[in-house]
Formats: C-alpha cells, structure tokens, sequence
C-alpha cells in the first residue's frame, strides 16, 4: 500500500465523496465505502478516524479538522459553512474545484521556473568545478616556472581558496540562515509582512502575484456563491485562503464597505486595488443580477493572464540566466588562458 498521499490523490477522494453524497448517500455510509476501495493506507487511516469521529456525535467539519490534517483551515471553514447552511455538497463541489485550480496554477509555475532553476545549478556546479579542479592546476604550473601569476588569475586563484576553506562556514551560515528565516516567518507577523512587502514591490514579480491572486480569489468567491452562500461569507473564506496579509486586509476593507452599505462594485472600488475592467464588469454584473456569472468570466480571464505572463516570465528568465552564467564562465576562461598567453614568455 502506498504511505504518501498527494494533493491530487485528496482531491480525487474529495471527488468521490462528494459523487457518493450527491448520489443519495448518507455521510457516514460514503465514507466507509471510500475507506473499503482506496489503496493508500495513510488516507485510509485518515477515513477510518474520521468515520469513528462521526459515529461519536460530531459533525463532518470537526471531524475532519481533528483527524483529517491534510485539508487546510479554509478548506475545513468551507465544508462547516456548508453544513450549517445545509449546502455541503455545493460546498465540496466548489471546493473540489477550487482545488483544481491551484493545483493548475502551481502547475503553471512550475513549468515556468523549472528549466531556468535546471540552468542555473548546473552552471553552479560548472563554475564550482572550475573554481576547485582546473583554476588551481595552474597555481602549481606557474610554481614550476617560478613565475608570477597575473593579478586577475591571483584574485580568482584567492577565491577559489576562499571557498575551498570556507566552504563548511558557509554551508553552515546557509543552513542557519534558511532556518532562522523559516522561524521567524511562522513566529513574527511582522517580519513576514515585511518579506511579503519585499515581493509585492519587486518589479515583474508583482505584477505576477496581483493577476494570480486576483485569479484565486474570485474563483473562490465564484465557487462560494454558486454553493449559497452570501457574499460576506464568501469574502470571509477567500480571506483564510490569502497567503498575503496586505490581501487579507483588502478583503477586511471590502467587507466592512458591504456593512457599511456600499455595493460590491462601490467596495472595490474603495480600496484602490482592482483594475478598472473588474470594477465596471462587476458594476454591470450587480445591475443585471449575474454577479455569479460575471466572477467566474473574471477568473477564467485572469487565469489566461496568469498563464500568459508565466510564459513570459519564463522566456524572459532563460536568456537573462544564460548570459549572467556566460559572463561568470568567462570570467574564469579569461583567468585561466592569462597564465596560458604569459607561458610562453616564461619559457622563453
């Protein structure tokens, strides 16, 4: 039996629950039918909690949340909201596809960094073996001769010593600094707002992060009112599920404008944040009534943008990759033919 479980593999079982539930299924019963066919033995441990937890009196939402760890808070806050207002399986089919469509997106990105990331550590491990195996042979070269090595060479012989001896401190100060950063971002609100500051102003990286989150977000308000429920709750889950605090408070803002009596489209416009084309197809949508309609036009457009601009993320990202390694291996080409052009003076 399989031991890993995969975001795929949850939302294939999520499916399957919500088939069993719509198909007239009580809950209890679909579960013990999806724990009898499923081959992973961690989610069938996972089922087999959740169905004693259920038998005990408690709900499918609290159940979850204690012995279903692989679903996030948000998810766990859609399914209780759908049961409380007696839409659970509109809830778990919008959920489903809001699952689908990270996974999508994070498909997306991968495929859009993956091969300038392959570039870039080969050539790190090019230029290391340069540094390490070749660069020093010509220090001993040059001692035969009793010559003198060429500045340049001298400073790229120097580092490459540098590394060689420090290269422990350095591996070590690496490995501190990438925990000390993961503490401090799951300990200080602060200092994660503050990185998070740092991505959202990076030119060409926010542009990137405001179209996906603009593609999540309404995807999910799409999914939430299609489920019933109202657009409140809705702003309120899209919320849970924003990684970026200066989101979650444009989401705040926009709910507090809805208490305050402004419409949707007035609210967003309030918060200064939303291109002009969203804030007129949503003011369109609040006349006409399809406000459904219009979010979900709204994602699947942006979701195309998302793709779009990844594409070019990655066309951009390769040449600019190539020529940062072709000027570092040049570099120690040159350092390396300089003692090769003044061997022959030293022969002579």
């Amino acid at each position: 039996m399989k031991t890993s479980l995969s975001q795929q593999k949850i939302t294939e079982s999520l499916k399957q629950l919500n088939t069993l539930l719509a198909s007239g299924y009580p809950i209890t019963t679909s579960l013990q039918l999806l724990r009898q066919q499923e081959n992973n033995s961690l989610l069938k441990k996972y089922w087999l909690s959740t169905i004693r937890s259920l038998e005990s009196g408690k709900k499918l939402s609290r159940s979850l949340k204690k012995h279903f760890p692989v679903l996030k808070t948000h998810e766990i806050a859609f399914i209780k909201l759908g049961e409380e207002t007696g839409y659970l399986i509109k809830s778990l089919n919008a959920l489903i596809q809001h699952r689908e469509m990270l996974e999508k997106s994070k498909k997306q990105w991968l495929q859009a960094i993956s091969y300038p990331l392959f570039l870039l550590g080969f050539s790190l491990i090019a230029i290391t073996y340069l540094l390490h195996s070749v660069i020093p042979q010509f220090s001993s070269l040059y001692t035969d001769f009793e010559s003198e090595l060429p500045a340049y060479t001298q400073f790229v012989l120097h580092l490459s010593n540098g590394l060689e001896k420090y290269s422990f401190h350095i591996l070590f100060f690496f490995i501190f600094f990438i925990i000390f950063l993961w503490i401090a971002v799951k300990k200080n609100m602060y200092f994660l707002r503050f990185l998070q500051k740092i991505f959202l102003n990076m030119p060409g990286i926010n542009s990137i992060i405001k179209i996906y989150w603009f593609s999540h977000c309404l995807h999910q308000l799409t999914m939430s009112l299609k489920s019933g429920l109202s657009l409140l709750t809705a702003l309120q889950l899209a919320k849970k599920s924003s990684f970026f605090s200066f989101h979650q408070d444009i989401l705040i803002s926009i709910k507090n404008s809805l208490l305050n009596g402004f419409s949707f489209h007035k609210a967003l416009q309030e918060t200064d944040y939303f291109d002009y084309f969203v804030l007129q197809i949503i003011f369109i949508a609040e006349e006409s009534g399809t406000l459904d309609h219009a979010l979900e036009y709204l994602s699947n457009h942006y979701q195309e943008q998302l793709r779009s601009h990844l594409q070019r993320l990655s066309q951009w990202a390769e040449p600019v990759i190539m020529m940062i390694i072709s000027l570092m291996i040049g570099a120690l080409v040159i350092a390396l033919y300089l003692p090769i052009f003044k061997l022959g003076t030293v022969i002579r």
